[in-house]
């Protein structure tokens, strides 16, 4: 007797299951955003904390209605655009990261009313997929609100409710209070838990399989970062032709450069790999 064949549902597929549903991301100012990662240079911690807000979105997109950002990053609206992220960006209202959520929940609930489902998500979660987030939202009981710890079990990653008040209450210690606000714990896979805190936690991002953006910053399959400046030379062919600071000239393809159009003289930071540049940011 022949098997029967089982097929796994697509990702359109489980999407349809869910209800109208709508996503929270806070992120504060990414100039002061990862300080705890001091053996990054500024200039990298800060490219590094955009790809990974950048990969988070990317994961969240093809499975929810809309995508809230809210941020006090002047600079973040146009790595979204450049990126191709539909989001609607609000400012912060520079308090903490639950005013900021609170804004973005009251956004969606004035602006986008058939919302049922909401979710509040931190903003470096660069590991994240669609079948991720998508196992997170259906985890819970409709009616209830529900949430994924982080990998320490301490804090709190994700937090969804259906049909009923979000009440996010994030920062340290989030899972207990969680907890104790009657939010029910879920089994969450292992790239809806991996926030980066550390240099530990971005090796472990990087075993579970990093996004696009963030997987730009390395060199191939290696968790190596080569970041330096460079200055740009001139246009070419390809790109820019560019000169690190040792004089060392580098090819700088168009489709890293960080604008279409760049001008001899100006400064860039830049991961690079051999004598390419493989990501480039301001």
């Amino acid at each position: 007797m022949r098997a029967r064949m089982t097929h796994m549902p697509t990702l359109d597929q489980q999407r349809s299951t869910l209800p109208a549903t709508g996503v929270v991301l806070a992120i504060k100012e990414i100039e002061r955003a990862k300080s705890r990662m001091t053996e990054l240079a500024p200039a990298l911690r800060r490219r590094l904390v955009t790809l990974m807000l950048l990969d988070t979105v990317a994961a969240w997109e093809p499975v929810v209605d809309h995508v809230v950002v809210v941020s006090g990053s002047p600079l973040l609206g146009a790595a979204l655009r450049r990126a191709g992220l539909n989001v609607t960006l609000l400012p912060d209202p520079g308090t903490d990261i639950n005013a900021a959520l609170t804004v973005g929940v009251e956004w969606l609930m004035t602006d986008e009313p058939h919302i049922q489902r909401m979710a509040a998500c931190v903003a470096d979660l660069p590991a994240m997929t669609p079948a991720a987030a998508i196992d997170v939202l259906s985890a819970g009981t409709p009616g209830s609100r529900w949430m994924a710890s982080d990998q320490s079990g301490e804090g709190t990653t994700i937090l969804v409710a259906d049909d009923c008040l979000l009440d996010p209450l994030f920062e340290h210690g989030s899972a207990a209070r969680h907890l104790e606000n009657g939010v029910q714990q879920i089994d969450a896979p292992d790239p809806a838990r991996c926030d980066v805190d550390d240099l530990t936690d971005l090796a472990e991002a990087h075993r579970l399989g990093l996004g696009q953006h963030t997987r730009s910053l390395f060199n191939g399959t290696d968790l190596v970062i080569d970041a330096r400046p460079i200055t740009v030379a001139e246009a070419t062919d390809e790109g820019w032709s560019v000169i690190d600071d040792a004089g060392r000239r580098l090819m700088l393809p168009a489709d890293v450069a960080p604008a279409p159009r760049l001008a001899a003289g100006q400064r860039l930071h830049a991961t690079v790999t051999g004598a390419r540049v493989h990501s480039a940011w301001w």
